[in-house]
């Protein structure tokens, strides 16, 4: 049984800023406020955001935000005010467990906007990082290349098989180990979200 306080806890030991939400529209909400007088919104590919409506409800109150399309969105995302993503995983000692395939999420992760808000749902958070690649392999991978459509060995083997596919969408693997002081925020809700 995953304990989401010592989560939490551990995470703010290591410079992230962590709250957990019971509810999606706590925390819904709590993200909206953050954003309320943002200059620049950005996001990476994020299944959670997308469940929890994040996207539709910054729109909805005019707030001004760029999607992850094309290679400029996710140029654009290295100088926004605010970069919201989601997470391969977190491990329970406090740190996030990432793979992409341009490197642009973990990229915007590690530097460039001033705030970075992670949202995670409780399937995310593993034992260690060694568990959080496995996660990805056996089912972020497969099923973000479904979702994408990219025709990769994972899609056939059910698993990511490392492979050199044109259409590979694990070419960089990345651990953050601690947050800059202030600047990414991890949104933790209380169920499970997203892949």
């Amino acid at each position: 049984m995953i304990d989401l306080n010592n989560v939490v806890t551990n995470l703010r030991k290591n410079g992230f800023i962590a709250e957990v939400f019971s509810d999606r529209a706590s925390l819904v909400t709590a993200i909206l406020e953050k954003l309320a007088h943002s200059k620049s919104i950005s996001r990476g590919g994020s299944v959670t955001l997308d469940q929890l409506g994040i996207p539709d409800a910054i729109r909805a109150k005019g707030l001004p935000f760029r999607g992850n399309a094309t290679y400029e969105d996710r140029l654009a995302a290295l100088s926004a005010d605010h970069f919201l993503t989601g997470t391969n995983a977190i491990t329970e000692e406090g740190y996030l467990v990432n793979v992409d395939g341009t490197g642009s999420r973990i990229a915007a992760i590690s530097f460039g906007p001033k705030q970075v808000f992670v949202v995670c749902g409780t399937n995310k958070i593993v034992k260690n990082v060694k568990a959080g690649f496995e996660r990805i392999r056996a089912i972020a991978a497969p099923k973000t290349s479904a979702l994408i459509k990219r025709n990769t060995p994972c899609l056939s083997f059910g698993r990511c098989m490392n492979s050199n596919s044109p259409d590979c969408i694990c070419r960089k693997r990345h651990v953050t180990l601690r947050g800059e002081e202030g600047r990414v925020s991890v949104f933790l809700i209380n169920e499970p979200l997203g892949f």
